[in-house]
């Protein structure tokens, strides 16, 4: 009995969207074919929020999803949702105390 093993998913990866090599009588400016499927978007959006949520975001009251488009090596694109949060800086403000150095000539 042979058993199913499946890959494991990951969740950045993104559903539901997919490309295809253009069509060779496309126009120059047409870079890729594609498809999308909107069950497997919205479930994998559903099943997967905790996983994503450095993801998303909100523009003018709309939800949005950040994801990067990555070339495979079959020269047809893979959609990710990007993570990446930049690391928050604490800035100093100066202080405003006079500085009082007794070195000074004067």
């Amino acid at each position: 009995m042979s058993e199913n093993k499946s890959k494991p998913v990951n969740p950045l990866n993104i559903p539901g969207i997919k490309t295809f090599e253009r069509n060779e009588n496309a126009p120059d400016f047409v870079l890729c074919d594609g498809v999308l499927t909107p069950k497997l978007l919205i479930d994998h959006l559903k099943t997967y929020a905790k996983e994503i949520e450095g993801a998303k975001g909100e523009y003018n009251g709309n939800v949005q999803f950040k994801f990067q488009i990555l070339k495979n090596d079959y020269g047809s694109y893979n959609f990710k949702f990007n993570t990446y949060q930049k690391k928050s800086e604490t800035i100093t403000q100066p202080s405003t105390e006079p500085i009082m150095d007794d070195d000074l000539p004067f």
